[in-house]
């Protein structure tokens, strides 16, 4: 009986240390996938990287990793020629394949996204006219709301606009746009509907996504407009095979 309380002990310790070890080694593989994303991709900073599954170790010697999820909190693309913000992209990578002596990591699929916030569309929308802009809100049921500014003031009636998406262009489409003659100050403005909507409603190019990704769709959210991307055979680390 003792023996065996004694063996029972021993399997625990040494599961124990077992764990550790696993869960020690995820963690530098982590931080170095982390490194080589940040090269790769051009980040000014590295991504929050998590490998899932468990144990890792046995993934790692089979040379294929079930799950790499990449969180950013910021990441920068290309809106027509202007830099653009996406907050909290996050990037879900499964089947990764492990090559070249660990140096080179390709995933069979990924899918994930972030939001471009209101400010951040209000922004890309102007044109350095900091007295006559326009603004974005969620609408409800994937609608935009959007409304005239005057110095930062909203004014005028509320336009509803549908979010569009083709390929990696994005717009907002308003149908009808109001008259504008009635409101002080921005009705005396020649031509406002047509100035409204040359702003909002016209194709803009994203651009700069992470490399194998592409944009799939978007959505009006309370936050701001979600962008879904996804990719098959997305090389996360290392050089092209040859």
């Amino acid at each position: 009986m003792r023996a065996l309380r004694i063996g029972l002990i021993l399997l625990v310790i040494l599961g124990g240390l077992a764990f550790a070890a696993d869960r020690v080694a995820v963690g530098m593989a982590e931080g170095e996938i982390a490194s080589k994303v940040r090269s790769s991709q051009g980040l000014d900073s590295e991504p929050s990287v998590s490998i899932k599954g468990f144990p890792f170790l046995t993934q790692l010697v089979g040379k294929k990793l079930d799950r790499v999820d990449l969180e950013m909190d910021t990441y920068t693309v290309q809106v027509d020629d202007q830099t653009g913000t996406v907050d909290d992209l996050v990037i879900r990578l499964d089947d990764v394949k492990l090559e070249n002596n660990y140096e080179r990591a390709v995933a069979a699929r990924a899918s994930g996204g972030g939001v471009i916030s209101y400010a951040e569309m209000a922004r890309l929308t102007g044109d350095g006219d900091s007295t006559f802009g326009v603004s974005f809100g969620y609408a409800g049921e994937g609608q935009i709301e959007v409304r005239v500014t005057v110095m930062g003031r909203a004014v005028g009636p509320t336009m509803i606009g549908d979010l569009d998406v083709d390929g990696d262009l994005v717009s907002v489409s308003i149908d009808d746009i109001p008259s504008f003659s009635d409101i002080p100050v921005i009705g005396s403005i020649p031509g406002i509907e047509d100035q409204i909507r040359q702003r909002v409603d016209q194709d803009r190019q994203i651009s700069g996504l992470p490399s194998g990704v592409e944009l799939e769709g978007l959505k009006a959210t309370e936050d701001g407009v979600t962008l879904s991307v996804a990719g098959t055979d997305v090389q996360l680390t290392g050089a092209a095979s040859e």
